[in-house]
């Protein structure tokens, strides 16, 4: 098993290749930004001719992407026994293997921030795909995003957990936080972080308490705000939506990015994109960086970019 992955870089890192049928190219692009805090992973040749990809968008420092990138797959793989689920047709037993194994990294995680790494309140998002030509598993916390290219359409694989908008998914979300006793402000939970659920992000898991008890003394909240809060579920949640589907023989790629694309980059725009590159010359690779370039240059994106793109033909 060949495992490929990103570093904490300056500039940009790429790699390609061919795996299984399935053409793979990536790109990382640390942008204007102080600090690189995405990561990805690939690893091919899983039992059932999978091929495992995920981006990490790191807050409040990229420890937390850093850990993820190299664990989440170990306990998918547990809880997948061994990737055997994968190819069964109880797609309810991967749904609730995956959602386990986000589960049990997060909280390998949260103990890890507390006794190994100097960025204890970090979180990260978390989009992982289980692809082969003819099927596909998507698990997915945060603004991260996977896409399938179909018949020259888009179609979205997750749905952005960010809790502000009037979409179906952020008014959930809301009364998901709300109900687990926690609050938004100004589109952020607690008025603090942007997505509404995620790895890490201690403060609203496992910290509640002193992370009120510390805002009070900051003056952030009143005594009798914090006195009305209640501690039902994580305000921050690691459980993962998940999406299972048999491809058809239109299906094409799958682009997985972080949200440094997708600020600037609609779906639809990034699959019109990816079928002109390829159409044009046919390199995965290529097509990868030019939609990384495409999207810091053309559309000034200010963030960091990790960009996965997979090849169905």
């Amino acid at each position: 098993m060949a495992t490929e992955s990103s570093s904490s870089i300056a500039s940009a890192e790429v790699s390609e290749g061919d795996h299984g049928g399935l053409k793979i190219g990536y790109h990382t692009a640390q942008g204007i930004r102080e600090s690189m805090e995405d990561h990805l992973v690939v690893i091919k040749d899983i039992p059932g001719g999978f091929l495992y990809a995920g981006i990490f968008d790191g807050h409040a420092g990229s420890a937390s992407a850093r850990f993820l990138k190299d664990e989440l797959y170990i306990d998918c793989m547990d809880a997948l026994e061994g990737g055997a689920l994968l190819s069964d047709e109880d797609l309810d037993a991967v749904e609730d293997a995956l959602q386990d194994a986000f589960i049990q990294a997060d909280q390998r995680l949260l103990q890890w921030l507390v006794e190994h790494s100097e960025e204890p309140e970090s979180g990260s998002t978390g989009t992982v795909a289980f692809v082969r030509k003819d099927r596909l598993f998507i698990a997915h916390l945060g603004d991260s995003r996977a896409v399938l290219g179909v018949g020259g359409d888009a179609e979205d694989l997750s749905r952005d957990h960010k809790p502000h908008g009037e979409s179906p998914t952020a008014k959930a979300e809301i009364k998901r936080i709300e109900k687990a006793g926690g609050w938004v402000s100004q589109g952020r939970v607690c008025g603090v972080v942007a997505v509404s659920r995620a790895f890490g992000n201690a403060n609203f898991k496992t910290r509640r308490e002193q992370m009120l008890s510390e805002g009070v003394k900051k003056g952030r909240w009143t005594t009798r705000f914090v006195s009305k809060r209640s501690f039902e579920s994580d305000w921050i949640s690691a459980v993962p939506d998940v999406y299972a589907a048999e491809l058809e023989d239109d299906a094409e790629f799958v682009i997985i990015a972080s949200d440094g694309l997708w600020d600037g980059v609609k779906s639809s725009e990034a699959v019109a994109f990816i079928r002109k590159e390829m159409a044009s010359h046919g390199d995965i690779q290529q097509a990868a960086d030019n939609l990384a370039q495409f999207a810091l240059q053309d559309r000034q994106g200010d963030d960091n970019i990790s960009i996965i793109v997979i090849g169905l033909k």
